[in-house]
């Protein structure tokens, strides 16, 4: 997704990609070590001033806790001295070696392995440069049975920020019965989900750092409880950061906590204030000598410098990316992609991935990243706001990547608590980097890269003649009104209309099929049409990876376990090699990697389109044997193992997309 505000030199406007707050949960059974702060009186904001003693840090959390459960601590600021602290440190000083959720925020979390005493320091260190320390001790015992549910899991939040609490059962138990209640603190608003023990939070505001407790509970009695710090922010002012589409934002999102992922570097001070803050405005965009392209003359940034620019909220986002670069970036194209980027924020702030032409960077969703359920817990289950969009049309759209008669990109359900590996973390990734890293190249191609100006902004010096884009569109534009207009209901949120809710999947296929673009996403604008063909090309090119897209039913039938049946309408394989699209794909690899034209019309050549498995159930269309096969009867086929997978990703689809107030679940990809 490429985002692009109202800015003079920028054509248009799209959406944003930012939750409405940010994300904390969890937390362990038992008492606060210390008293908590008063609550603050909103009549009476307390004044904010150059400090001329640093005041003490307050903790509170789990003084005593259980083997196997989640046991978590938070640190208050001083008050009236918050926004003067810059930078957080956890450290253990005793007990066995645990890994910490937050180690470099106001507030930490862990797993207990062992009984014993353990010790933990806090390091807070202030504008000035001085620091304050304060110690908690926790004494963890062992239990005759293992704690039932764990609440995922303590954290801090920015004042009005979000967060989400997870319920989650340990090994050999389930929770049929939830409830949600906030034990102490200022009053937030707390929605609890029907469907699933999760409970959505939007933290009060406050004039001073405040800790809430909130209790989670299961129908077996098991309890557990979650330690949020609300911390103080300064006042809200960037028009950039919001939770919808750049047409309707508002300044009211509250950015969490986050930091340089290198200590030192040449940029730390430049990179928050330039590119992710709640201050950043119009006249506080930064020029290209302040923070400029990780490289301007064509040379390959090392990955050195590329983490130099890496802007994350939990290391272990800093660490994976990075692992991600020296094992799976073999033929260095992502570190070429990355020469006009200025920053790469990773934060569960954001909803959706996606590329800021205003400030250069690139935004990436953590939920590419993680490899253990820990690192997941510190995510926001906050939905894609787009799954809102379009949910009275009569058909659906969707794709998928496929390898060897089989889903190419793994399933991990969020309940299940599973783990996976780098390299099966790195596909998707790989997808994802490559779409977004072909928005900054459309933006900024190396001729225009190495002119640029250090006296001026990067937006002031966009020349969308120089776009790649632009090019494609001039050269082979896409034709079909009809599909240009169900983009903007489907992925922009425009109203449907009469005519468009009655519009069958047959006319949607052949619409598309008869056209050149190589995904749906492509009719929302130039540069998403640009992006899906260069991300679609790489990825066949690169891993062999072919891409599904399809159109198939609202379902009509059940299978024999009462499942729905989503039959195919129309659906192509290898759509960036049909001959309609693959000179289209071959101009974008072209203009952005040039040396890569010729190895990716050969790898077009020997990976023709093949049409999918039409008025079959879509999962038949895998294997591509589904011709030979007789048609799916209700209640007579043993279910096939694909089939599971498939359903399983929508149901995953539909308990996201109920979690918000919205209708109908759809297959609607992310960008």
């Amino acid at each position: 997704m490429i985002l692009s505000l109202q800015y003079p030199i920028i054509l248009r406007s799209l959406g944003l990609a930012l939750s409405i707050g940010l994300t904390g949960c969890g937390g362990g059974g038992g008492s606060t070590s210390s008293t908590p702060s008063p609550k603050p009186n909103p009549a009476q904001p307390t004044p904010v001033q150059p400090p001329t003693q640093i005041g003490e840090l307050t903790l509170t959390g789990d003084q005593q806790g259980l083997v196997g459960q989640r046991i978590g601590v938070v640190g208050q600021r001083p008050k009236g001295q918050e926004l003067q602290f810059i930078s957080y440190e956890w450290q253990q000083l005793t007990g066995s070696p645990v890994t910490l959720s937050g180690q470099r925020q106001a507030a930490m979390s862990f797993v207990a392995p062992n009984a014993g005493a353990y010790r933990f320091e806090l390091t807070a260190t202030h504008q000035t440069g001085q620091k304050r320390r304060q110690i908690f001790n926790i004494q963890v015992n062992a239990a005759a049975t293992s704690p039932a549910v764990n609440l995922q899991i303590d954290r801090a939040v920015s004042s009005g920020g979000l967060l989400t609490l997870r319920l989650t059962p340990r090994a050999q138990h389930t929770i049929q019965d939830w409830q949600f209640k906030q034990l102490s603190g200022t009053t937030a608003q707390l929605q609890v989900s029907p469907n699933e023990p999760i409970a959505r939070v939007i933290a009060p505001n406050v004039v001073q750092d405040e800790v809430l407790v909130f209790e989670g509970t299961s129908s077996n009695g098991q309890r557990d409880l979650a330690y949020v710090l609300v911390q103080r922010q300064p006042t809200i002012n960037s028009p950039f950061f919001c939770d919808r589409p750049a047409t309707s934002c508002a300044t009211t999102t509250a950015l969490s906590h986050h930091y340089a992922y290198q200590r030192s570097t040449p940029y730390n001070d430049q990179l928050l204030r330039c590119t992710f803050s709640n201050q950043l405005t119009d006249a506080k965009l930064c020029n290209v000598g302040t923070l400029p392209p990780l490289n301007q003359n064509d040379l390959t940034p090392s990955i050195a410098e590329v983490m130099q620019r890496v802007v994350v909220s939990e290391d272990w986002m800093g660490q994976q990316f990075e692992q991600f670069l020296r094992q799976h970036d073999q033929h260095q194209d992502f570190l070429n992609l990355l020469k006009p980027v200025t920053a790469i924020i990773i934060s569960p702030n954001i909803t959706q991935s996606f590329y800021f032409a205003l400030t250069g960077a690139i935004y990436l969703h953590p939920d590419y990243l993680w490899l253990t359920a820990q690192q997941r817990d510190s995510l926001i289950e906050e939905p894609d706001f787009r799954t809102e969009f379009g949910q009275d049309l009569s058909f659906l759209t969707s794709h998928w990547y496929v390898k060897n008669g089989d889903f190419a990109t793994g399933y991990w359900p969020i309940t299940e608590r599973k783990s996976r590996t780098l390299s099966e973390m790195s596909l998707p990734l790989a997808a994802l980097l490559y779409h977004e890293l072909a928005h900054a190249n459309d933006f900024y191609p190396a001729q225009r890269l190495r002119s640029l100006q250090t006296h001026r902004i990067l937006a002031e010096q966009l020349d969308e003649r120089l776009f790649p884009s632009t090019t494609l569109t001039q050269r082979w534009p896409l034709h079909s009104g009809l599909l240009k207009e169900l983009a903007q209901v489907s992925f922009a949120g425009v109203p449907a209309t009469s005519t468009q809710r009655q519009l069958q999947p047959t006319q949607v296929a052949e619409a598309f099929f008869s056209d050149r673009a190589s995904d749906f996403y492509g009719y929302l604008d130039q540069y998403e049409d640009a992006a899906m063909l260069f991300e679609e090309s790489m990825m066949l090119l690169r891993y062999g990876i072919a891409r599904d897209v399809f159109v198939m039913n609202l379902p009509q039938q059940q299978d024999s376990q009462g499942r729905p049946i989503y039959i195919m309408t129309q659906g192509q394989r290898h759509r960036v090699a049909d001959p309609a699209v693959s000179p289209r794909a071959l101009s974008i690899i072209s203009q952005l990697m040039p040396e890569l034209t010729e190895p990716a019309r050969r790898v077009m050549q020997q990976n023709p389109a093949l049409a999918l498995c039409a008025e079959q159930p879509i999962w038949q269309s895998l294997s591509l044997d589904c011709y030979a096969k007789q048609k799916l009867h209700q209640g007579h086929e043993t279910p096939h193992p694909a089939s599971e997978q498939f359903h399983q990703r929508l149901l995953q689809q539909q308990s996201q997309q109920q979690r918000q107030i919205s209708q109908q679940p759809r297959a609607i990809r992310q960008s």
